[in-house]
């Protein structure tokens, strides 16, 4: 199972509450957890980029359980393609110019909405086009229809 985190802004992350407010969602941030691996984490972040951790920084405000097989051949391909991207730099000219309704994205760095937006067309095949960098309140959208309950991946 992959799991999307999904983070409220703390009271002093100004640009995560203008995320907040020109997205109108409650969430600035979101992370990828894929169990079952060694370092678990991925996400993009603006000191650090896109990067792998052990552990999640802090305790989501919302989870999305999406369906996963790591050892299936998509898993081990989508597997592998993020760890190909694993060192991008983070995507700020993207996420600046997504406040005013532009798409303006380098292929080469991530938002972390954009780091987890990799699952829907490496994982599932679908790609869903949008006129503007993704936020995390449409990787909660396109989850939609995909999600799983946590006890049902334990019966698969």
């Amino acid at each position: 199972m992959i799991k999307f985190h999904f983070y409220n802004p703390l009271w002093y992350e100004v640009f995560a509450h203008i995320i907040c407010f020109k997205t109108n969602s409650d969430y600035s941030h979101c992370v990828m957890y894929i169990r079952g691996l060694e370092e678990p984490v991925y996400q993009s972040r603006l000191h650090t980029g896109l990067n792998k951790y052990k552990t999640i920084h802090r305790t989501p405000n919302f989870t999305i359980n999406m369906p996963f097989d790591k050892d299936s051949d998509k898993g081990k391909f989508f597997i592998k393609h993020m760890d190909s991207l694993v060192g991008s730099k983070y995507g700020i000219i993207a996420a600046l110019f997504s406040f005013f309704g532009r798409k303006i994205q380098n292929d080469n760095e991530y938002i972390c909405s954009r780091c987890i937006y990799q699952y829907f067309p490496f994982y599932l095949g679908k790609e869903p086009k949008l006129k503007t960098s993704y936020s995390p309140k449409d990787i909660i959208l396109m989850s939609f229809g995909n999600e799983i309950d946590e006890d049902e991946d334990e019966e698969l």
